[in-house]
């Protein structure tokens, strides 16, 4: 799974497929080389893995069905402090398989779609009150203007 760390805050998972690893998960970061620390929890259970060289590793073996969480802790616990999009862990016959959360990113989805709606409405009213603003000034200007 590969993760990139922007914006001082949030981690994107760029790996869409699924995957199965055998007995360890790698999990690469793209912008962040050592001096950090993942903390992987699902629901009541955390697990803190060190990144060396821009990686870390879970055992399968440690990791349960259900969402992962995952965030990347500085070790001297100082800002930043990235969130990460969730993973989801699969378990059956002895094998994992670790994908993307898409449930994650269709609440996501749904939510921008409603900032966005609730912005247009906004911007709307923005727009009705400056042309109530340029009437009210064409009003007094052309009344200068007889002057």
């Amino acid at each position: 799974m590969l993760y990139r760390l922007c914006n001082k805050d949030k981690g994107l998972l760029m790996t869409r497929e699924p995957i199965v690893p055998d007995e360890i998960l790698n999990i690469e970061f793209d912008g962040v080389e050592s001096g950090y620390t993942a903390v992987l929890m699902q629901g009541e259970k955390s697990l803190y893995r060190p990144i060396t060289n821009g990686t870390c590793e879970v055992e399968t073996s440690a990791l349960v069905p259900g969402e992962l969480k995952l965030t990347v802790i500085n070790d001297e616990h100082s800002e930043p402090r990235y969130a990460c999009d969730e993973m989801y862990v699969v378990k059956r016959d002895n094998v994992t398989v670790v994908l993307a959360n898409m449930l994650e990113y269709d609440r996501l989805l749904v939510e921008l779609r409603a900032e966005a709606e609730e912005q247009r409405v906004e911007l709307e009213g923005f727009r009705v009150e400056l042309e109530r603003f340029r009437t009210e000034f064409d009003r007094i200007y052309a009344g200068y203007a007889v002057l």
